[in-house]
């Protein structure tokens, strides 16, 4: 329910318009996931995720040519119906209630949400003057990356190695960093040779969105809280551990309460208890 920020091409914040949701789009093979948000939840802009979508299939010779959905509305009116009969593809629906049908989809929502969710929950705690619950697009985007790029245990391999048929250098990890953490980002006038007064800092302090996903993995998007824009920096240093700033010890949450203690249900992932 909570509305995203949606940037323009120059990294500026539209506050006339606002992402409500999204559609997020997930090979049954590989399990690779795509997202492509929406300012509005119709035919239209869902027709425009997928056109989205198959444009990024096309560049790995991949060829969309059956989908599996739930009843939402963008799904079964009629134009949705018309745009796949002229492209001669298929539509197979989901029950109403019956999830599993189908479960890749389903099951890769919960995971990016979780991830998406959890990250800003840490910024949250650790960072509490910059965060902001309309930020989630950008969360969002770097689960979806980090849900297609974390390779699978038992095989070794990920969804996008799978999905591009290519092995993504698993040395790149070591470009990630932790969403939301604050960023110094080096004066444009030292990063082009030149000299700044004595007394003036050197770098300005940012928040890291991800990574920018037309740049290399080395180029991160950052987000200037003072004017509102985002765009991708090079000479950065990264504060993962948020050494840099304080937190209010009266703003965290008890930890010890039973709503964060059972924040994720009965998940495997969580950090088993010492019966003893």
């Amino acid at each position: 329910s909570t509305k995203g920020r949606l940037f323009t091409s120059k990294g500026k914040i539209a506050e006339d318009e606002m992402y409500s949701g999204g559609c997020l789009l997930v090979d049954h093979a590989t399990n690779h996931a795509h997202i492509e948000f929406q300012a509005k939840l119709n035919t239209h802009e869902t027709l425009r995720a997928k056109g989205a979508y198959e444009v990024m299939c096309r560049d790995y010779g991949v060829v969309p040519q059956s989908f599996v959905s739930d009843n939402g509305t963008a799904f079964t009116g009629h134009g949705f119906s018309q745009h796949l009969a002229k492209f001669e593809q298929v539509i197979h629906f989901a029950g109403a209630g019956a999830h599993h049908q189908n479960g890749n989809a389903e099951r890769a929502i919960q995971t990016i949400m979780s991830i998406s969710r959890t990250m800003m929950l840490h910024q949250a705690i650790h960072w509490p003057d910059v965060a902001d619950a309309t930020l989630w697009p950008m969360a969002v985007a770097h689960a979806v990356y980090l849900y297609n790029h974390v390779p699978d245990p038992a095989t070794g391999l990920s969804a996008h190695d799978l999905f591009t048929k290519t092995r993504w250098e698993q040395s790149k990890f070591h470009d990630l960093h932790v969403w939301g953490c604050p960023v110094y980002v080096l004066e444009k006038t030292m990063s082009d040779g030149k000299k700044l007064p004595r007394w003036k800092p050197r770098s300005h302090r940012t928040i890291n969105m991800g990574l920018s996903a037309n740049h290399a993995s080395t180029v991160p998007l950052v987000l200037n809280p003072a004017s509102g824009a985002i765009t991708a920096q090079f000479h950065v240093v990264f504060d993962d551990w948020f050494a840099t700033v304080s937190s209010v010890s009266d703003t965290l949450p008890d930890f010890h309460s039973p709503e964060w203690s059972q924040l994720f249900g009965d998940s495997v992932y969580q950090y088993p208890f010492d019966d003893d």
